[in-house]
């Protein structure tokens, strides 16, 4: 009998706090919206809904700190899992508020990636780090490790020697040069796979 008792309490009480969360982020998402459209601000960046989000999540702290823990605010994930909640209320309560924001991003071009396979011939390790590698045909490609990926490890960690064949997946974007002061074509590996 006790052991239903506590069982039925724990629902009840699991019941309550996601209640309380569910509230809470509706009136959290109800003050973003209000502070947004009463200033008639123009949401076209993350960073900017995050200012509005982060002062009315400052707002309620204490209610937040109650529901989600002290340590949101230092646990990466759980903060960015409550943001993504948060911004769903929203979605729903102020969806012109994501209008402007959604539509910067319809304008910009869907980025080609390309695929070459051949030899690693030379690995560079400067300001940032480019490799080389040649074709079976002979033609050679450059690239730069611009940013990490899941497999950007086999160069990083230096598993990867002259001589390896792999095949890398890339775009092509203009960086800025100042040694010669022009934008210059770069191709900017976004995968690695050893053959």
């Amino acid at each position: 009998m006790k052991k239903w008792l506590v069982l039925f309490l724990l629902i009840i009480g699991s019941t309550h706090a996601q209640t309380a969360k569910m509230e809470l982020l509706s009136k959290i998402a109800d003050e973003i919206c209000n502070d947004i459209t009463s200033n008639n601000v123009t949401i076209r960046s993350e960073q900017l809904l995050g200012v509005y989000m982060l002062k009315a999540v400052n707002t309620n702290k204490a209610a937040v700190d109650k529901l989600y823990g002290a340590d949101l605010y230092e646990n990466e994930q759980a903060f960015e899992a409550f943001g993504e909640e948060l911004g769903t209320y929203m979605g729903f309560k102020c969806p012109e508020v994501f209008v402007a924001f959604f539509a910067e991003y319809e304008g910009e071009q869907e980025v080609a990636i390309n695929n070459v396979e051949g030899q690693l011939i030379k690995i560079n390790e400067g300001q940032f780090l480019t490799f080389i590698i040649q074709e079976a045909t002979g033609r050679k490609h450059e690239f730069l490790l611009l940013y990490d990926f899941e497999t950007a490890y086999l160069l990083t960690d230096s598993l990867l020697k002259t001589k390896d064949k792999i095949e890398v997946s890339y775009y092509v974007t203009q960086i800025y040069d100042p040694k010669i002061g022009k934008f210059v074509n770069y191709n900017v590996v976004t995968y690695i796979q050893s053959k």
